[in-house]
């Protein structure tokens, strides 16, 4: 799943707590910083929607300072490659 977050502030120290919790939980394979509406990207992994409900609802949403969630499920993969280094 992707998972974009919103936090209630945009300064160092929240910021900072985000990514240290974030940091702590197994399901997150990759989170970036993003420019735009949302300030966060996560890729996570569950082994299935019940599993997923359980990380949103009883660790994400509870991260302190966490505004808005939108989560989206891919249906399948398009196309994959590697960056172009040229």
């Amino acid at each position: 799943m992707f998972v974009s977050v919103k936090l209630d502030k945009q300064v160092d120290d929240a910021l900072d707590a985000f990514e240290t919790a974030i940091g702590q939980f197994r399901e997150v394979l990759d989170c970036w910083l993003m420019t735009g509406n949302r300030d966060y990207l996560l890729r996570v992994a569950t082994k299935d929607l019940h599993e997923f409900e359980r990380f949103l609802v009883g660790r994400l949403t509870k991260v302190r300072g966490v505004e808005s969630i939108e989560s989206s499920i891919p249906l399948r993969r398009v196309k994959s490659g590697l960056a172009r280094t040229e």
